[in-house]
């Protein structure tokens, strides 16, 4: 791919045209001028031969790059990042300086690092000798579980994907998250600023391979039915039967998570877990007993 395809332009005046008024010429000079230095700053003296990404989920990204220059290239940095964020990291991989580039760099992942779906951007700058420098064009790529293979459903507020034999039970879900959602604006005032996006896992071992690292001993002791892996994305076993409740737990961590993004704190986990708790609707058998044996002995807690 080059950066921009080479262009010729005559300024010569074909035999017998009639000559432009003084202000229309140098105004017609003035737009030669600017499309010429435009054109030979477009084409500058490196041509981009390939420029690709790619990603085992959970495991690597990788990125490529091949071009070739007029000028020798005498430093190379690669910068990639989650898209809608200034954060970005920035690579210094290993080259053989040259007018001919080819390289590869393969960034190791924590499991769970990125939630599934996270855009990613990534470019490359280039040193020439002399000090010049020329960037890549910024491209994009989906990061997601490629392990199953996803379908969605959606709605104004929620986008659920699911896989296999699972549709019933993500139209369901997807109705119970809209409710939550509702109930959180109606009686509390917290309301949506961008769809929720939901990953409905049919059991523990395929949901898994997404799942932040915590401990070896917490990993294996503990079942996860569900989870906020980024603002706006959340995992969830839907083979649990508790699997409704669980989806209005996290809908709730989500959302609240959303309406109170701070630089400066957090909010205080009682009321987090208070909220979440609201979100599911009736309380369980056992904690109403626990909140009425509470009120009666006066043993609540003071806020």
């Amino acid at each position: 791919m080059w950066i921009s395809p080479k262009r010729r332009l005559s300024t010569a005046n074909p035999k017998g045209s009639q000559a432009l008024p003084w202000g229309r010429s140098l105004a017609l000079a003035v737009a030669l001028w600017l499309l010429f230095a435009l054109t030979a700053l477009a084409e500058g003296p490196v041509r981009i031969l390939r420029q690709e990404e790619g990603y085992t989920f959970s495991e690597s990204l990788t990125f490529t790059l091949q071009a070739e220059s007029d000028l020798p290239i005498t430093d190379v940095i690669l910068f990639y990042g989650r898209e809608g964020t200034r954060l970005v990291r920035r690579i210094y991989p290993p080259f053989t300086p040259g007018t001919r580039l080819s390289v590869t760099h393969t960034e190791e992942l924590e499991r769970g690092q990125y939630a599934p779906g996270t855009v990613m951007r990534a470019w490359w700058q280039l040193e020439l000798e002399g000090g010049s420098t020329v960037k890549t064009p910024v491209h994009t790529f989906e990061y997601t579980d490629e392990n199953q293979d996803w379908h969605s459903l959606s709605s104004e507020k929620v986008i659920f994907y699911y896989y296999g034999r699972s549709q019933s039970l993500a139209e369901t879900l997807l109705q119970r998250a809209e409710e939550a959602i509702a109930r959180l604006g109606d009686e509390i005032g917290i309301s949506v600023e961008k769809p929720v996006r939901i990953y409905l896992y049919q059991n523990q071992q395929d949901m898994q391979i997404a799942l932040p690292v915590r401990s070896e001993g917490f990993d294996s002791r503990i079942l996860t039915l569900g989870v906020t892996v980024s603002e706006d994305t959340l995992l969830l076993l839907g083979s649990h039967r508790d699997v409704e409740q669980t989806l209005a737990h996290e809908i709730s961590h989500l959302i609240v998570g959303m309406a109170t993004d701070n630089p400066y704190t957090e909010l205080p986990r009682w009321l987090d877990e208070g909220l979440a708790m609201y979100a599911e609707g009736s309380l369980p058998l056992d904690n109403r007993r626990a909140l009425e044996r509470a009120i009666r002995d006066d043993r609540l807690l003071s806020i």
